[in-house]
């Protein structure tokens, strides 16, 4: 999903009001950084790189698209060996919360999914974790973790959804920490109808979208505004609680 603040504006495309296309636009991009956090808490813990085997990082990471806590080690972890006993997650409270450890390709990062974001977790390292040169740590070690709130994010469901007239749920959209969006509709006109597919569609996939003439995915791509024209624009709200991941159906029956 692309990263967007809760004010920028989503646009969808319709040829003969059956096939809707969707596209995100917005006035600048956002980052792939962690968003800033109020008070003392901090999403990651950094420290100096330990000599030899040891811990690098502690913070927020995401795992499926959700918050996970990441700890990042100096050597790579041996897969074959029990994570779970190996590395105890507290809560707020005190309270082990139960899960199991995913380690990353590379065998340097552990990803725990089952926390929840804007939460401080404590989690014991023993000294029996284990790398691929046979080190250990050593010695327990227990960190903190705050995970951080979950950035705002806004993104249709789907590359493309057919929309019958009647008896549809809407266009559906995901979004994170997003209350409302604007949404912008643009008709394909009907002699430029095989010019747009030509344009923007790939290898049976469709491709990116752009409102604006340029270079994009370094390829050179007409805007959308050469082949449809827009026809309506309405503000929509999306609703959910904080950090909570919804999918809402947008009405367009009408």
């Amino acid at each position: 999903m692309l990263q967007l603040n809760p004010k920028r504006r989503l646009a969808a495309f319709f040829v003969a009001c059956v096939l809707a296309l969707a596209v995100l636009a917005s006035c600048n991009r956002g980052s792939n950084q962690l968003p800033e956090v109020q008070g003392q808490e901090k999403p990651i813990d950094l420290r100096k790189k330990p000599v030899g085997f040891g811990l690098v990082t502690a913070g927020r990471g995401e795992q499926g698209g959700e918050a996970a806590i990441e700890l990042e080690f100096s050597q790579p972890l041996v897969g074959s060996q029990e994570f779970d006993p190996l590395l105890v997650v507290k809560g707020p409270n005190g309270e082990v919360i139960k899960g199991s450890w995913v380690l990353s390709e590379d065998g340097l990062r552990l990803r725990f999914p089952y926390v929840d974001a804007s939460q401080t977790y404590k989690v014991l390292i023993r000294a029996g974790l284990l790398a691929t040169d046979g080190k250990t740590l050593g010695s327990d070690e227990e960190v903190k973790v705050y995970t951080g709130p979950m950035e705002p994010a806004v993104a249709f469901a789907s590359q493309g959804s057919v929309l019958p007239a009647k008896e549809s749920r809407g266009l559906p959209v995901i979004s994170v920490n997003v209350p409302e969006v604007d949404i912008e509709f643009l008709r394909v006109r009907d002699n430029e109808i095989a010019k747009f597919f030509s344009e923007y569609q790939r290898g049976g996939r469709r491709n990116g979208w752009q409102l604006d003439e340029g270079s994009y995915d370094s390829g050179e791509r007409k805007s959308v505004r050469d082949f449809a024209d827009a026809v309506y624009l309405n503000r929509f709200v999306l609703g959910g609680g904080k950090n909570e991941r919804r999918l809402t159906y947008l009405p367009l029956q009408d």
